[in-house]
């Protein structure tokens, strides 16, 4: 589904800062922001437009019809804007993958799988429908991670909440965190396969030299690493670690799940607030720390509403 509706440069602010956890970079010069959600995709254009894309697109643009207080066309527009063309061709060569999931989601851990593809395997990974996870939806990749988690040689680094909330309140960010995620899971990819010649292809969350900035303070760091803009479409490496690490982040979302007798949803959107106040309500803010980000603006909001 596509929305597309019209903002003024306030309203704008008010938006990006709503959604400043799910912004990613964007290499077109006429998109002023791209923010990747779960169940949507949205573009903000320089001349203030606003196109929402994704199964979660409508309920995104209730919220903000509601809360800006304007009216939005909710019916289904043709635009087709995205991001990148879709790249199709797959690397063959053997190489090591790198890919994180969770970092946008309020609630639920951040997981990096590292994976390694070799030339057979890439064959029959192409078989199986292997491609990036943004494209598929929970229940295929569940079934899909079924079928590749035996045949993919991988490591998985599961970051809890617990422990990310305590790194963030020691001055890491988001990027350094997975710098350091990533760097643990290729070191231990890399002596699971023993394979050390084979490039290593990260899906560019930062620029390299910000990544080995973050890892400057740490003695064991792997240098010989290729980042890549939508690696995931061009490296099998890179697609199978999304999907597998997005099967891993499920199944602890699941845990969390049945910790609190409540379904956890995924994402940063209002539907979070929705439920964290109900949470909230029946547990106290406390339990926020083992389960979700508490740095989101979602924290904040749900917070709040205990307030009033």
């Amino acid at each position: 589904m596509n929305i597309v509706f019209t903002l003024n440069p306030n309203q704008i602010g008010t938006f990006l800062e709503y959604y400043q956890e799910e912004l990613v970079p964007s290499l077109e010069s006429h998109v002023l922001a791209l923010i990747h959600g779960v169940g949507y995709t949205i573009h903000v254009y320089r001349s203030n437009k606003v196109l929402i894309q994704g199964e979660e697109a409508k309920q995104e643009a209730l919220y903000w019809q509601e809360f800006l207080g304007i009216p939005i066309d909710l019916k289904d527009s043709k635009a087709t804007t995205t991001p990148h063309p879709e790249v199709t061709h797959y690397s063959s060569e053997s190489h090591f993958g790198s890919d994180e999931v969770g970092t946008g989601d309020f609630f639920g851990p951040v997981v990096v799988v590292c994976a390694h593809v070799s030339p057979t395997l890439s064959e029959t990974l192409l078989k199986l429908g292997v491609k990036d996870s943004k494209k598929l939806t929970d229940d295929q990749i569940k079934r899909m991670a079924e079928g590749i988690i035996h045949l993919v040689p991988h490591e998985v680094v599961i970051l809890p909440n617990p422990k990310y909330n305590e790194m963030i309140a020691k001055g890491f960010n988001q990027n350094k965190i997975k710098a350091y995620l990533h760097n643990h899971a290729i070191r231990k990819t890399l002596r699971l396969v023993k394979q050390s010649t084979d490039p290593i292809i990260i899906d560019e969350f930062t620029p390299q030299t910000q990544y080995f900035a973050y890892l400057a303070d740490y003695p064991h760091v792997v240098k010989q690493i290729t980042f890549v803009q939508k690696a995931e479409s061009q490296y099998l490496a890179v697609a199978a670690a999304s999907i597998l690490a997005r099967y891993y982040f499920l199944e602890e979302m699941d845990k969390l799940s049945a910790s609190i007798a409540i379904e956890l949803p995924k994402g940063s959107g209002i539907v979070i607030d929705l439920i964290g106040k109900r949470i909230a309500l029946q547990y106290g803010l406390d339990v926020f720390s083992n389960i979700a980000k508490i740095h989101f603006k979602n924290m904040e909001r749900i917070a709040s509403t205990m307030k009033s």
